[in-house]
């Protein structure tokens, strides 16, 4: 298939995956799984906040893009901690983690945006990342699973995730603005459909 000919010509993806111990298996039901869920809220999440920011249309393609592909290296990652009923150890969090980069390398030989693929890989990294479509990626994409019901948790209330993500904003771990924009958004959201 295409994702194992994109591993097989691309040497950074093999040394990450062997000296994390990881096997070049690919796992396309990983991705399949979150198609229309997380990748559809989060995506959906992340344009209410680049509308409310008033993000440019050009900007917002860009944005959508890295949404749908912002996951796309957990086809990399092993099923057994994809589909963990708990929450993973320490040391299985730190492989989980390198789906960010995984993705990257995958879609870097694809033709894809320069930009989408920076998105992709630093979108756990909203600290850091002074993009302000990597920070609204990275407050959608949390906020998303926050909401979500996993294998190993519950959905939350919005009220719920919003403290969190006010405590990771606070911490500097987030964005405040992108943060308040979502209330914003979801604000707005709420008043139209009443």
């Amino acid at each position: 298939s295409y994702l194992k000919f994109l591993v097989n010509t691309n040497p950074n993806i093999k040394n990450v995956l062997n000296q994390n111990g990881i096997k070049p298996n690919v796992y396309p039901e990983n991705v399949k799984n979150i198609i229309n869920s997380h990748i559809t809220t989060t995506t959906a999440f992340a344009l209410q906040i680049a509308n409310s920011m008033g993000i440019s249309q050009a900007d917002k393609k860009i944005l959508e893009q890295a949404c749908v592909f912002h996951d796309f290296g957990k086809v990399l990652i092993p099923k057994e901690i994809i589909e963990k009923p708990e929450v993973l150890t320490d040391s299985e969090k730190q492989i989980m983690d390198l789906h960010s980069e995984l993705g990257a390398e995958l879609l870097s030989s694809t033709g894809i945006n320069d930009r989408v693929i920076n998105l992709v890989k630093n979108h756990h990294n909203a600290g850091n990342n002074t993009d302000i479509l990597g920070q609204i990626l990275s407050v959608a994409d949390i906020y998303s699973a926050l909401r979500e019901t996993r294998s190993y948790k519950q959905a939350l209330t919005e009220s719920d995730a919003l403290k969190i993500l006010d405590q990771k904003a606070q911490n500097g771990e987030v964005s405040t603005e992108v943060v308040n924009a979502l209330k914003a958004s979801l604000n707005t959201k709420s008043v139209n459909a009443a």
